[in-house]
């Protein structure tokens, strides 16, 4: 992987040494985040520290050659971790061909939900085209292009119901307030009638004491209920 690209060569990208590969291993050694590097058919080269403990995995443990759930099966972790970003797949299906995707990491005793966008970063070698990848880990990031687009800084999601004084049908609501989808957006997106969400939205407001949209943001803003994404729509994570 030495001397290869981390881009793509026609966009004028720089090729990388030998030193800058063992340098760029000794900071990646030493981050909190998670690092690794994968062949093409997706078995590590390289991980860190961090990426070996999203995954439950002892850290020091070889990687070379192995896949993430081979290193998970020998490690018996305790947690399922499963790609999302539109469509679900598992670890071992190839993720190459796309920019980005988020991790989600689930405790098998817990339940507890925790989740990380990738970066991937293809390497190509000169005349071969992708000979690997680097992927980074962040537990921050933007989950909705609406939210981007009105220039909201990155934010770390919630995967757990932060309170229990809504239901679920409500939470979903909620999420879609949250964006500033009007109720007639949310009812077309839900496929449920207008009337249904306008009671939805009545119950919400008047179970916590506001008067209308800006209000109820200021109350979530207060009281930590921002971010969470119910599980039915967690695969709208990337729309």
């Amino acid at each position: 992987m030495a001397d290869g690209y981390v881009n793509d060569p026609a966009s004028g990208s720089q090729s990388l040494s030998h030193e800058q590969i063992r340098a760029w291993h000794m900071l990646w050694g030493m981050s909190s985040e998670p690092w690794c590097v994968k062949d093409s058919d997706g078995l590590l080269f390289y991980a860190n520290d961090a990426y070996l403990d999203i995954l439950d995995i002892p850290t020091g443990t070889p990687v070379f050659g192995k896949s993430d759930e081979d290193l998970m099966i020998s490690a018996r972790s305790n947690v399922v971790a499963a790609i999302v970003s539109g469509n679900k797949y598992s670890l071992s299906e190839s993720v190459f061909d796309k920019a980005n995707f988020i991790l989600k990491v689930s405790q098998r005793c817990s339940g507890e939900t925790t989740y990380l966008y990738f970066d991937k970063h293809p390497i190509f070698r000169p005349n071969e085209g992708v000979c690997g990848f680097c992927l980074h880990g962040r537990r921050e990031f933007i989950f909705s292009l609406n939210m981007f687009s009105k220039g909201n800084f990155a934010v770390k999601i919630k995967g757990n119901c932060p309170a229990e004084i809504f239901t679920e049908r409500q939470w979903e609501v909620i999420y879609f307030l949250q964006q500033h989808y009007t109720n007639a957006e949310i009812a077309d997106i839900l496929s449920i009638s207008p009337k249904t969400i306008n009671n939805h939205v009545s119950q919400i407001y008047k179970r916590v004491g506001v008067t209308g949209s800006s209000e109820f943001i200021v109350f979530c803003q207060k009281c930590d209920l921002l971010n969470y994404i119910p599980e039915r729509l967690q695969d709208r994570m990337l729309m």
